[in-house]
């Protein structure tokens, strides 16, 4: 048989294929630890198949410490974290910190300033879906 010669996709570099997100913890006790820390927490993400009670025991850490909860599959957690030993739970630890409105009166108060807040919801903003002429 005749090989022909097809264009090979490129190959990635090693520092490429272990590059992930350092907000992500994953296994049972680092996210137990972060849960129960008091840090922020984004988003909490439990395997499909996990036990119903040990998912009922991330489901409530994660609802006390104001975390949503996502149900995905196995395969997805293992592509986010790079192993198969990530024990079907992961966690985004938050990037950064949040605060009220009562601790940023205060703090503009502490520095003798008049507050100047701004607030936003970009849970209303939209891209256009169409191409308007």
């Amino acid at each position: 048989m005749e090989e022909k010669n097809q264009p090979r996709r490129p190959r990635r570099s090693p520092e490429e294929n272990t590059q992930k997100n350092e907000s992500l913890v994953y296994g049972k006790n680092p996210v137990t630890e972060l849960l129960k820390s008091g840090s922020g927490v984004d988003t909490v993400l439990i395997a499909e198949g996990l036990a119903p009670a040990v998912a009922a025991y991330y489901t409530a850490l994660a609802k006390e410490a104001g975390a949503t909860v996502k149900r995905v599959h196995p395969n997805k957690l293992r592509l986010m974290t790079g192993t198969e030993s990530h024990q079907g739970v992961a966690a985004f630890a938050s990037e950064i910190e949040y605060v009220t409105v009562d601790d940023l009166m205060a703090a503009a108060k502490a520095k003798g300033e008049a507050p100047f807040l701004v607030p936003v919801s970009y849970t209303h903003l939209t891209l256009p879906t169409k191409r308007i002429v």
